[in-house]
């Protein structure tokens, strides 16, 4: 095989990794969870009433409780770019004897009282592949609803232990 026949095919299969490589990002993008039209951002409280360290109190899948499952949810104000004011953020760590997992919250919005949150995995950049809903957002305490690919629904409550994100 010539020298000019192995860049031809070096040349297509890189541009057929590309083309593949475009294809995916476009069908993570189409399926990625965005908070519904008309929604504001923020959970309707000001920031410093919920930024913290939380301790995770029960969680909870399809009706049963999940036993020996142990988490932390750290909420912080977070600096995306140079030019633009922080915005809320957060960290859910869920540790069982089946997984350990770690999930970025993003775009925290409201709709009246109804408050959610983007799940991403992997990294705050990573596509969003769930939500977390909160029901309860008061006295230090927080409960919410999980549905996260691959791990399901699972109802969460957190207790704050810190008002304070840093370790």
């Amino acid at each position: 095989m010539s020298q000019n026949t192995r860049i031809k095919i070096i040349a297509l299969c890189s541009a057929l990794i590309a083309a593949l490589a475009a294809a995916a990002a476009a069908s993570s993008l189409a399926a990625t969870p965005t908070a519904p039209r008309g929604w504001k951002p923020g959970w309707l409280v000001r920031p410093p009433a919920y930024i913290g360290r939380y301790t995770l109190l029960s969680s909870t899948s399809r009706g049963a409780r999940n036993a020996h499952v142990s988490g932390a949810l750290t909420l912080f104000m977070q600096r995306a770019y140079a030019s633009k004011p922080p915005i809320p953020s957060g960290i859910i760590s869920l540790r069982s004897r089946r997984y350990d997992v770690v999930l970025y919250l993003t775009d925290l919005d409201h709709d009246g009282a109804t408050r959610v949150s983007l799940v991403h995995g992997g990294a705050f950049v990573a596509p969003a592949t769930g939500t977390f809903t909160l029901s309860k957002l008061a006295g230090g305490k927080i409960l919410g609803t999980l549905r996260q690919k691959g791990l399901g629904t699972q109802t969460l409550s957190f207790k704050r232990v810190s008002t304070s994100p840093q370790p």
